[in-house]
């Protein structure tokens, strides 16, 4: 896609490809901006922890030639009161950021809520968690704050403990995202580091992760339904690592798409997420679009995400399309829908 290098690549192949591809870029460097200008990138979102610098995006906001660059909220670390230590620092990191003093949960909450204002500024509309699993416990402000003081102190939470804090915050940062009309993104099923000696040798997260097997419809029902209940359901899109969770999760979330709500005249819209890391390959993401037309509406599936740290990963977009042309192409020729439905869908789903 980047080198118009159309040779197999093999072991053969491979010492001339290498030569090709530095040729060209010694003759032509493949900056970022050189690879937005050839996808056609009109916006893209970073992902960005609460107590991140966003001075990076003021500059990109200045640059005539680069397209539309906004954070996205990933308050991941929020969640991490089981490493004491880790989760202290990172408060203090946050009540930089924020520029304010954090003492209490009440602190904690005034801080995250200002860093989404301030990422609200810029442009964020979008908020992400990477869960294994949501959390089975009840939101209970009360105890969170009582465990915000012990954790501070260098307690080392209960498992139990840790599902409340993590169900407090999630509540919480749900109401946040519905109040300013956000979308939020559930990546849900990852296994991480499982191999311990790994993640010594290596580093942090570098302890290599897998497809994790947990119940994953009942407790987001569970969520759903919550939020829903106190009029605080945000718009939202929902992945599954696993692939034998793409029915129960679909067909859950098909329960909370629903009209207006009390707060606000747009409907909510609770989708099904693109196929993502172990998943973004063809047979993953044919099962993907194939689970939404079956339980759902294609149209209203929100595309692929590029999902990655890497510039270079732009073409699954490209690969996304030509598999998404293909299905469409084989359902035209099976009679299964008419051609111009397919000229309506695709660009909508490119």
């Amino acid at each position: 896609m980047f080198f118009g290098i159309t040779e197999l690549l093999t072991p053969e192949s491979a010492p001339r490809i290498w030569s090709e591809t530095l040729r060209q870029l010694a003759a032509d460097p493949l900056t970022p901006r050189r690879i937005f200008r050839q996808c056609r990138v009109a916006a893209l979102g970073t992902t960005d922890d609460p107590a991140d610098s966003l001075d990076w995006h003021r500059r990109c906001q200045s640059q005539t030639d680069l397209p539309k660059v906004t954070p996205s909220f990933r308050p991941d670390r929020a969640l991490a009161i089981d490493q004491p230590a880790n989760f202290s620092a990172w408060v203090k990191r946050l009540a930089t950021a924020a520029e304010s003093t954090i003492l209490t949960f009440a602190d904690l909450l005034s801080a995250l809520d200002r860093r989404h204002q301030q990422f609200h500024e810029l442009g964020c509309r979008f908020s992400d968690h990477g869960l294994p699993c949501l959390f089975e416990a009840e939101p209970h402000p009360a105890l969170a704050a009582e465990l915000f003081t012990q954790v501070m102190r260098g307690y080392q939470p209960t498992s139990g403990e840790v599902g409340l804090w993590g169900a407090t915050l999630m509540h919480w940062f749900a109401q946040l995202d519905f109040a300013r009309g956000w979308t939020k993104q559930l990546h849900l099923g990852p296994l991480r580091n499982n191999s311990s000696l790994l993640a010594r040798v290596v580093g942090p997260d570098a302890g290599a992760d897998s497809i994790g097997d947990w119940p994953q419809a009942e407790r987001l029902r569970r969520y759903l339904d919550r939020l829903q209940t106190c009029d605080a359901l945000p718009d939202m899109i929902v992945y599954t690592l696993n692939p034998a969770e793409l029915y129960p999760v679909a067909t859950m979330l098909g329960n909370f798409n629903s009209g207006p709500s009390a707060s606000r005249a747009s409907r909510t819209r609770i989708r099904l997420g693109a196929a993502w890391w172990f998943l973004d390959h063809r047979s993953g993401i044919r099962q993907v679009l194939d689970c939404v037309s079956q339980t759902g509406l294609l149209g209203e599936f929100p595309g692929m995400v590029t999902d990655s740290r890497s510039f270079l990963s732009f073409s699954r977009h490209d690969y996304y399309r030509r598999i998404l042309c293909d299905l469409l192409g084989e359902e035209i020729e099976s009679g299964l829908i008419p051609a111009a439905t397919a000229r309506e869908l695709l660009p909508r789903l490119c």
